[in-house]
């Protein structure tokens, strides 16, 4: 019975090897755009790879259901929750029996999680915990389950609960064959509880999530990915690096550092109201220095776009009825001209970020706000750029509506509406890969081994060998598969033969057959059976 059991082991870690060494280049892309937290593009990525399906020699459809389970983080991390819990409710019925039977189940509960459900959510966990414990490699599985509901328990503000789960986790068995498949989780997890946990309990979330963060950067997760999709896959520290970037740090931890981030810009805004209602209290008491303090406390607590104009608005209005205008600080003279030097740099984001902390201390200056935009403008690239520029002019013109630029700004926003709108409509191009093929290899023109062979990528022969490469082998499965195996290996092999005329002349011969039946395939069908014919004859005489 030991021998059975190792004998499938082994199965399956040969299996998961040959899985790995196939694996889409594609999809590990959209697992580091994921893990970099660049939400968007892994989510349009991973849109292409499930419209398209997976075309890899035997588990083609399991990695389609993981390209949807990431596809269910990328929506949750971006607020789209109806579109994950489709997601994960398709997961409910998975492409391939590998996939595991509880990831459904936990991508559900994530997204309940996000939705604020506690009892479903962690309903949903506990199923996912019980269902991991059962079936092949039900350590692992379980202690990956248990840690994503701890971050489910924190986000409830369990900490007491959260420990328990991680030290659960900590004490699972990950063995398979010879190796701990959970040392990197183990140590990751131990350095939670020693660590964050203590943070989460003093009820510094935002603190706790950082300090998370920082053990990840400390372990070189990100790093680790990086090299296993490198190599291809496979190794153990890669796919556990995955598994805590994509279902601990871009899930259970994001969704505490955005809980924390909305808790503080809620006291925050009621910080602002209460100034603003200072402020006009101000000017009812006919008193508009306090007026006008309140409003610059109100513009440098506001956290949203709404706030900051509500106080510039008010300073605008108090502005007119102080009978000097208040200094420049010199703190905001430095940055101005640190600012300065960083444009002739041609550094506009430096530059941006430090007029954005100089109109922090001065929001009533008008020119800054009028620099700011002009410089958002130069860069803009998307339409929330674009916005952002308008905003910022908007502001100048509130403040200084009779300034000599006043007409400038305004055209300015008239150009910027024009430029957003055009890049609101026009859609990013994205070329499909074929499935299963590197960015190396799709629509290459180049046959490596026979260019070198023959010397000119244009030589009939290549040619011909080119178009058998489009027009057969990239039209299936197997195919496919074959051309992006040979795009890996091939580049040192023709970079060999390229400058030794023995061995082109050797693999032109071997290429020769293969030639010979594209160019003419009658003839060499004909060949073909005569030689079969001719064989089957001499067997007989022999026989």
């Amino acid at each position: 019975m030991r021998i059975v059991k190792l004998l499938v082991a082994i199965g399956c870690l040969c299996l998961a090897a040959l899985v790995q060494a196939a694996t889409s280049k594609d999809l590990n892309l959209a697992g580091e755009l994921l893990a970099n937290g660049n939400y968007s593009a892994a989510e349009a990525r991973l849109d292409r790879i499930i419209a398209e399906g997976i075309d890899e020699v035997l588990i083609g459809d399991a990695l389609t259901d993981q390209a949807q389970a990431l596809r269910v983080i990328a929506r949750a991390a971006q607020g789209k929750l109806d579109a994950a819990a489709a997601d994960a409710a398709a997961l409910a019925k998975p492409r391939s029996a590998l996939t595991v039977t509880e990831s459904a189940v936990l991508l559900d509960a994530l997204v309940k999680m996000r939705r604020n459900e506690r009892a479903a959510a962690l309903e949903a966990y506990d199923r996912a915990v019980e269902m991991a414990g059962k079936g092949m490699a039900s350590g692992l599985r379980r202690a990956a389950a248990l840690a994503q509901r701890a971050w489910a328990r924190l986000y409830f503000d369990d900490v007491a609960g959260a420990r328990a789960d991680f030290e659960a986790a900590l004490a699972s068995d990950g063995a398979i064959l010879f190796g701990d498949h959970l040392a990197l989780q183990k140590t990751f997890w131990r350095a939670l509880l020693d660590e964050a946990l203590p943070l989460f309990a003093a009820g510094k979330t935002k603190e706790g999530v950082e300090r998370a963060e920082a053990i990840g950067l400390r372990l070189d997760l990100l790093g680790k990915l990086r090299e296993d999709n490198r190599k291809g896959g496979g190794s153990v520290e890669g796919s556990s690096a995955k598994s805590i970037l994509w279902y601990e740090l871009q899930a259970g931890a994001l969704a505490l550092r955005e809980k924390a981030a909305a808790e503080a810009r809620a006291q925050a805004d009621a910080a602002r109201r209460v100034r603003l209602a200072e402020a006009q209290q101000a000017l009812l008491d006919n008193d508009p220095r306090r007026a006008f303090e309140a409003y610059v406390a109100a513009f440098r607590e506001a956290q949203d776009a709404e706030g900051r104009n509500q106080a510039v608005a008010g300073l605008a209005t108090v502005m007119k009825l102080l009978p000097q205008k208040p200094p420049v600080p010199e703190e905001t003279r430095r940055l101005l001209v640190k600012a300065k030097v960083l444009v002739e740099e041609k550094d506009y984001k430096g530059a941006i970020e430090l007029y954005a902390q100089a109109y922090r201390q001065t929001p009533w200056l008008a020119q800054l706000f009028y620099d700011r935009a002009l410089l958002i403008g130069q860069i803009a690239r998307t339409p929330a750029d674009y916005d952002a520029a308008m905003a910022e002019m908007r502001r100048f013109l509130t403040l200084a509506p009779d300034s000599p630029d006043a007409r400038a700004a305004q055209d300015k926003i008239y150009e910027w509406e024009v430029k957003r709108d055009r890049t609101r409509n026009v859609l990013p191009e994205i070329q499909p890969l074929p499935r299963g093929m590197s960015a190396t290899a799709a629509g290459s023109e180049d046959c490596f081994i026979a260019t070198a062979a023959y010397g000119s990528p244009w030589e009939p022969h290549v040619a011909s060998l080119r178009a058998f490469r489009d027009r057969v082998l990239l039209t299936n499965a197997a195919g496919r598969w074959l051309v992006a195996r040979y795009y890996e290996f091939s580049p040192p092999v023709a970079e060999f033969i390229r400058g030794r005329e023995g061995w082109r002349a050797f693999v032109r011969a071997l290429l020769t057959p293969l030639v010979f039946a594209i160019e003419a395939p009658l003839a060499a069908l004909a060949l073909t059976l005569a030689a079969l014919f001719g064989f089957t004859l001499w067997r007989r005489r022999h026989a």
